[in-house]
């Protein structure tokens, strides 16, 4: 050893008590934990290139984000579109068909029916914030997407009702209503089965809006069958 004691390879000095071998043993032990945490890094998803070196996990974070946005957009899409369209929707039509006999019905059927909208449009908005235009739309999106259009044009049909003849309005509303209703009702099968098989505990996603669509076919059904004695009555009774 030189004067004055061993020093290190950098030039410092090494500490009291503590020989050559210890100093490079230790040194190596540093070089090994460092290798390993920086290839711990780099094989991290969405990882990497300058983030790994510099220890960033931005990537990383930001895919884990935008998974957690995606779900809780699918979600809140579902529940609206179904809230929408399998209990306002068939709401508003059964009131309108077979219950103007209420003084309220036309209200209800105005303000269900500015909800249905309203839903609508902000679902389709929030699942498209999170999964954009480029992504390839399947028939889901494509019924999805004809819906919305039948809804705005619905809605402008409805704010223009006195600026027709009454006969030829009433039968576009119907006919466009009804286009709709069929419409959104198998997109929502749609929609269940996708979520049913993308979400976790929600395999019973199909079976629940079947359930619900065939009490609501089932509710029709014997308001029609109740509204055509009623009418058949009425006319006995006018001939009699």
């Amino acid at each position: 050893a030189a004067e004055g004691g061993w020093k290190a390879p950098d030039g410092s000095a090494a500490p009291n008590g503590e020989k050559p071998q210890q100093l490079q043993q230790a040194s190596t032990a540093s070089k090994v934990a460092k290798r390993h945490a920086e290839s711990t890094v780099s094989v991290l998803p969405g990882m990497g290139g300058a983030g790994a070196k510099t220890g960033g996990g931005g990537g990383f974070v930001n895919d884990s984000i935008a998974k957690a946005q995606r779900r809780t957009a699918r979600i809140a899409h579902g529940l609206m579109m179904g809230l929408a369209w399998l209990v306002f929707a068939p709401g508003s039509v059964l009131v309108a068909r077979y219950g103007r006999k209420a003084p309220w019905w036309f209200a209800f059927h105005r303000n269900a029916g500015t909800a249905v909208a309203v839903a609508t449009v902000v679902s389709a908005a929030m699942i498209l914030a999170v999964r954009g235009w480029s992504t390839p739309w399947g028939r889901h999106g494509k019924v999805g997407a004809a819906v919305v259009a039948l809804v705005l044009l619905q809605s402008c049909n409805g704010l223009l009702r006195k600026s027709f003849p009454r006969a030829s309005w009433s039968l576009f509303h119907r006919i466009l209503g009804i286009t709709m209703l069929l419409g959104a009702s198998y997109n929502c099968l749609l929609g269940a089965t996708m979520i049913g098989w993308m979400e976790k505990g929600m395999k019973q996603a199909y079976a629940l809006v079947c359930g619900v669509l065939a009490m609501s076919a089932m509710m029709a059904l014997v308001m029609e069958v109740q509204r055509r004695q009623t009418t058949l009555t009425t006319k006995l009774v006018r001939t009699v």
